[in-house]
Order: C-alpha cells, then sequence, then structure tokens
C-alpha cells in the first residue's frame, strides 16, 4: 500500500481544501506542494489525481450517493474525498486491484480521521464493489441519469433547450474526457520513435504532437510512465508545451551562463540545461527550500552537471 503519506494522502488534503475554500484547485495544489517535501513523481501523480476527481465529480458523487446516503454538510469532508480518490480508481481506472483500493482507502481513513471514519468508509466501498462486480455493465444504468454528466442539473436542462440531442452529447462527452499529459524531451538525446517504442511495450499510448516536435501526448496510463526506465533515467520528463515553448524562444547557445530565478521545482531549468548540451551554466535560485530541494532531486535523476541551484 506504501507510505500513508503518498499521493493518495495528499491527494485527500487538496480535495479536501478545494471543497472549504472554493480557491481554484491549482492555486490551492501548488501552495500545497510549496509546504510539502515531494518528490516530482508523487507531485504528477498528486496531479493527474486530483484532476480527474474534480473532473468526474458529478458521476462519482453519484455513484457514492447510491450506495449510502450521505449527508454532504454534516460528514467528514475528509471521509468524503477519501471515497472519491476510492471510487474514482475502482471504477474509472483499470488498475490497482479492489481489495488494493479498499485497503488503501480504510488506512487513510484510519490515518485522517479515526477508527470509527474508517469503519464507515469501508462499508460504503465494499458495498459499491459488491454492486458492481454484480454487473459488467453496470455504467448503463447511470448513464441514463443527468448526475452522470458531472454538470450541475440546472446547466444541463439549460443546454438540453437550446442544443440539439445530438450537439448535446459531443459537448457532455468532451467535458467528461479524459485530458492528455504530454511529456518533453530532447532530440538530441533522444528519438521519438524510440519513446514511443519502448513505452508502446510497456502499453502506454503514446501518441505525437502534432505542433510541439520536441513532446509527445499521453491518453492513458501516467502512473505507468513515471515508473518506467524512460522517465527514471531522465529521458523524459511531464511538462506544459506553452512552457517547453518559453525555453524556445531564448535562443540558447552552447556555453552560455542563464540565470533562472524563481525556478522551483525546476522543470525549465532541466529543459534550459538539456538545451546548452551540457555546456555553459544554469544557475537556479528559489525563495523556497523546499521546492530547491526538488530541483536538486530531479537534476540527480537526469544526470546534468550544468545547474546550480541556491536559495
Amino acid at each position: 500500500m506504501g507510505s500513508l503519506k503518498d499521493y493518495r494522502y495528499h491527494s485527500v488534503e487538496i480535495l479536501s481544501e478545494f471543497d472549504k475554500t472554493n480557491n481554484q484547485l491549482k492555486f490551492i495544489r501548488n501552495n500545497h506542494f510549496t509546504n510539502k517535501v515531494i518528490d516530482h513523481r508523487t507531485k504528477s501523480k498528486v496531479t493527474a489525481l486530483t484532476n480527474s476527481v474534480i473532473r468526474l465529480r458529478g458521476r462519482i458523487d453519484f455513484i457514492i450517493f447510491d450506495n449510502a446516503k450521505i449527508n454532504y454538510k454534516k460528514t467528514n469532508i475528509l471521509i468524503i474525498n477519501i471515497l472519491r480518490i476510492s471510487v474514482y480508481g475502482l471504477s474509472f481506472t483499470v488498475d490497482p486491484p479492489t481489495y488494493a483500493v479498499v485497503d488503501s482507502a480504510v488506512e487513510l481513513a484510519k490515518k485522517l480521521t479515526n477508527s470509527k471514519g474508517a469503519g464507515f468508509v469501508n462499508a460504503v466501498l465494499r458495498k459499491i464493489v459488491k454492486k458492481l462486480n454484480r454487473s459488467s455493465d453496470w455504467k448503463s444504468k447511470y448513464r441514463k441519469e443527468i448526475e452522470w454528466n458531472s454538470v450541475p442539473t440546472w446547466l444541463y436542462k439549460k443546454w438540453e433547450k437550446e442544443y440539439k440531442e445530438t450537439d448535446l452529447k459531443i459537448l457532455l462527452n468532451e467535458i467528461n474526457k479524459s485530458p492528455y499529459v504530454n511529456l518533453r524531451f530532447s532530440p538530441s538525446e533522444i528519438n521519438p520513435n524510440t519513446i514511443l517504442e519502448e513505452l508502446n511495450k510497456d502499453a502506454i499510448r503514446v501518441e505525437q504532437n502534432e505542433i510541439h516536435n520536441n513532446f509527445l501526448k499521453v491518453k492513458y496510463d501516467l502512473r505507468g510512465l513515471l515508473t518506467s526506465k524512460l522517465f527514471q533515467s531522465g529521458k523524459i520528463s511531464l511538462q506544459d508545451p506553452a512552457a517547453g515553448e518559453v525555453i524556445n524562444l531564448l535562443n540558447l547557445k552552447n556555453n552560455d551562463i542563464v540565470i533562472d530565478a524563481c525556478a522551483g521545482p525546476g522543470t525549465k531549468t532541466l529543459q534550459i540545461a538539456q538545451k546548452l548540451s551540457d555546456t555553459g551554466l544554469v544557475l537556479a535560485s528559489d525563495i523556497s527550500p523546499k521546492r530547491v530541494m526538488m530541483g536538486e532531486r530531479d537534476v540527480k535523476r537526469h544526470k546534468l552537471t550544468n545547474i546550480k541551484w541556491s536559495v
């Protein structure tokens, strides 16, 4: 089950803060990352999980409420979000196995709440598992309900009046579609076809990015990507193409010295260093010692020698 303070622990804390404050998810998550020592791999998994749970929250909550008449205003928000990430794991991913999802949820509830909360989580999840196991096509029942579309009921009814049925289906499918994750690589270090071949061997679906030639799109299995040899060896990194394009505009040359201020956790710093072909120097700094520590760890993963971090 791993450490209790793994990506699930952090995800529950972030989602609960989102519910309590109604601030932007990205702002809450970035603030959480700044105040905690979390490695890059865990951060990526937290980002993927919290994004997915928020995107499908309507569906997830509908499944929970159909199996446990929860009063959301009176129930501990930590319990609710433990159930949310667990139902997401049970219903919308291919792994881990059912028993692992339930067991880890119970342990997480013990850590974040108490034994009574853990018992409640266990009972709700086992009821859901039992129902899902009874039918391989359990989703067909839920698809008929408005809540399955993960949009407020009032908004669905408004769109139902404004759009044709076919157009509404397309719109709702796009809203609930899982977004791509982008990974960056250095063309001077590795051929994109090599990446595609290696990741496809591990059943990780990767596609060419039609716009950015040093990025690839990952549709599924972010967890598998983070444990792949290519990621562990620093040959590929998770990065938004928009952030990568900023570095492409710098017109970097070998032996340049670049100052990267407010650099933590160092994704763009790594890209700059790679573009310098291990020549020159990147002087990276950040006001947060924790973010500097994360940047230093990523330098080791990429085996780069032309980056110096400081607070």
